[in-house]
């Protein structure tokens, strides 16, 4: 009860939501706003547009339901990423994990990044506590993440996904990764 009560506190304090069970099937459009785009900046090539359309809904083949997430590069430059908007509010001494499914429609998007992020109450970014590569196919593929030791002072976890990485044959190459049916909670339930 005690480590519920300080989780309790702990969320009214940051604002942030509560590690329960999260999930997110995108079928509701204002939940669509939990994710954005992050890694960002306006260039000629990052125009406005562009920028606003690295993270959208769509309903191109869903892995269930009507609709869900897509993480768009169209950018040779740099490489965007998308985040869980506000980070996860947290309980000691509990093992979490991050999870969904994934697929391509482009054979460039060859792998895809997911991580967790270590944070204090108040933002302050104190390390990755996970992150895996994935290979990416055309059909829906089940990925998930366990988040690893925390570093002192960790009181919220951000979700993070990447659309490329540093270890693919062509960094810079564009694509996209459509994403549905995500879940972050305690290991060992509700699918975890």
């Amino acid at each position: 009860m005690k480590k519920l009560s300080m989780g309790l506190i702990a969320m009214a304090l940051t604002g942030s939501a509560f590690a329960d069970t999260l999930k997110w099937d995108f079928e509701s459009p204002a939940r669509d706003k939990e994710w954005l785009a992050w890694g960002t900046k306006q260039t000629d090539e990052a125009t406005p547009e562009r920028l606003a359309e690295i993270v959208t809904y769509s309903t191109e083949k869903p892995h269930e339901g009507t609709h869900c997430l897509v993480l768009r590069d169209q950018l040779s430059t740099f490489n965007p990423y998308m985040v869980l908007a506000k980070p996860i509010a947290i309980l000691p001494d509990v093992h979490y994990a991050f999870a969904g499914f994934v697929r391509s429609n482009s054979a460039v998007a060859e792998k895809f990044k997911v991580g967790i992020e270590a944070e204090t109450k108040d933002g302050k970014f104190l390390g990755w506590v996970a992150m895996e590569t994935f290979d990416t196919s055309r059909e829906w593929t089940r990925f998930q993440v366990k988040v690893g030791e925390l570093p002192p002072g960790t009181e919220c976890l951000r979700l993070a996904v990447f659309s490329h990485t540093a270890e693919s044959s062509n960094p810079t190459a564009t694509g996209e990764i459509f994403l549905d049916d995500l879940i972050f909670g305690e290991v060992g339930t509700d699918g975890l």
